[in-house]
């Protein structure tokens, strides 16, 4: 019998890189996360929790829960008082939405440095 192959390649580090954060990477756990960090882990999440066969991605809400938990996790390690559980998750969400309208203007690299410095701001 013949084996049923799928259509799928495999992901690169190319597809997988963003344009204005660069690679998805893991937290580092001796260090609070910068905004920069967050998306970067956002990203990572939501490819390890995104099926290969289907092409739609997981929810910013499913993915924001799993990144939440680990932020928490790190503050809590740190001794750092917290915002509430839902906060966290509002912050995430308003912080990808900005990322995601900023995300069509990042492609000309002109406007990199630009796109950066509003976010930073924001």
């Amino acid at each position: 019998m013949a084996e049923a192959r799928s259509n799928t390649k495999p992901k690169t580090r190319r597809d997988s890189s963003c344009s204005i954060f660069g690679a998805p990477a893991e937290l580092s756990p001796t260090m609070l996360p910068t905004y920069a960090d967050l998306m970067k882990y956002f990203m990572l999440v939501r490819d390890q929790i995104k099926p290969r066969d289907i092409a739609k991605e997981p929810s910013v809400s499913d993915v924001s829960v799993q990144v939440a938990q680990k932020v928490e996790e790190l503050w809590r390690k740190a001794s750092i008082p917290h915002i509430s559980h839902q906060r966290i998750l509002e912050r995430i969400k308003t912080y990808h939405g900005k990322y995601r309208a900023l995300l069509s203007h990042s492609k000309d690299d002109r406007t990199k440095h630009h796109t950066m410095k509003r976010l930073q701001t924001s």
